[in-house]
């Protein structure tokens, strides 16, 4: 199926920026969520995307080529985005970013063996099967979790929170530089731990002082990693707060309070 876009939509994507909303296209077409079109301007073919009249980015780009969209696409762009990811100071880190490595709407987390998903977006939710098979082929895991992310409502998905795969940890312990985190892979916030922000937290750390504020805490990564003289960490979350316990434990931090609150309360 192919759909015209506006000229700003069109000079948008000139720029390599990956999305399309409703008014940025001439006319919308009645097609299931989440189904595969090109994208067009006077005839002349732009790029491949998701397709989602239900939501609000309407259309988010796959491809600026002209390309088939099957299993061996997907094949080959979850390898790419794996073999950017060589990290030897972690046990867990983000394998694939969404839009960044160009499947937009996949979050994939790996934990030691374990893996942990999202699919946020109606077109990556239809090649899930795809994705997870693709998944357990490439890196052999022990068990794939899909977290449920809010965000799916917005695609006009059920938010969904399952084993998808194998047998999954309920905690596991994160080793990241000469720091050690505990998260819960099921229950806490997004996949379990802000993976991405680990070079942020490295580089508090260099700048630790004599008193550290911790705000929307999680798992108190970045007051952990700042070691300072005295630490308060503030989050509203029950679970993230014990995890903070554990963590202060796992890392020798003893001079720190943990308050359970909303932090625009709190301030």
């Amino acid at each position: 199926m192919k759909i015209e876009i506006t000229k700003s939509g069109y000079e948008k994507l000139k720029k390599r920026l990956p999305w399309i909303y409703k008014n940025e296209i001439i006319e919308i077409p009645v097609c299931d969520k989440g189904s595969i079109v090109d994208l067009v301007y006077q005839d002349e073919y732009v790029a491949t995307a998701f397709f989602n009249a239900e939501s609000k980015i309407t259309a988010r780009v796959l491809t600026f080529e002209k390309v088939n969209i099957d299993t061996e696409f997907f094949r080959k762009r979850i390898e790419n985005a794996i073999k950017k990811r060589n990290l030897n100071n972690t046990n867990s880190l983000r394998l694939i970013h969404s839009e960044a490595d160009f499947l937009p709407g996949l979050i994939v987390d790996k934990y030691g063996d374990n893996l942990v998903v999202s699919f946020t977006t109606a077109g990556m939710d239809n090649y899930k099967g795809v994705i997870i098979e693709i998944l357990i082929d490439l890196l052999s895991p022990k068990g794939i979790y899909e977290k449920g992310d809010k965000v799916r409502i917005k695609e006009g998905l059920e938010v969904l929170s399952q084993t998808l795969y194998g047998k999954v940890d309920d905690e596991f312990i994160i080793q990241e530089n000469n720091k050690k985190f505990l998260t819960n892979l099921k229950e806490g916030q997004k996949t379990g731990f802000f993976l991405d922000q680990r070079k942020n937290r490295f580089i508090v750390g260099k700048y630790g002082d004599e008193k550290t504020l911790d705000l929307f805490s999680n798992g108190g990564g970045f007051g952990i990693y700042a070691n300072a003289k005295f630490t308060k960490f503030v989050e509203i979350s029950a679970l993230a707060c014990s995890q903070i316990e554990r963590n202060c434990e796992l890392n020798g931090l003893q001079n720190y309070e943990i308050v359970k609150a909303d932090v625009f309360k709190f301030l």
